[in-house]
């Protein structure tokens, strides 16, 4: 993936630039504030820069599936993948409990 000018942008940010390098490094992004509407566009800038996968689990399955989706919309469909929480089987239904994961990248 190639980095974009929004990216760019994005990571110029102070927080958001040392929690994306301290990821790129191997090691815990820290705690950053953000607000929900910033998820996504800033994992997709860091997806871009680091051109490897990111593993997201966020704790509500409805979040999961939001994050999901709007990665999908600025990634591609083909660079996200949701799994399901924990006691759901695959390939149906997913019910609303903590454990969902998506893999960006």
């Amino acid at each position: 993936m190639s980095t974009t000018s929004l990216d760019q942008l994005v990571l110029a940010s102070g927080a958001v630039a040392e929690a994306a390098d301290r990821l790129l490094a191997g090691h815990s992004a820290g705690s950053v504030a953000l607000g929900r509407p910033a998820w996504a566009v800033v994992l997709a800038a860091i997806a871009h820069r680091s051109g490897r996968p990111l593993l997201l689990v966020p704790a509500r399955d409805e979040e999961a599936r939001d994050l999901a989706m709007d990665l999908s919309a600025l990634l591609g469909n083909e660079a996200v993948a949701l799994w399901p929480s924990r006691g759901a089987m695959a390939g149906g239904a997913v019910g609303v409990s903590g454990g969902t994961g998506a893999i960006v990248g």
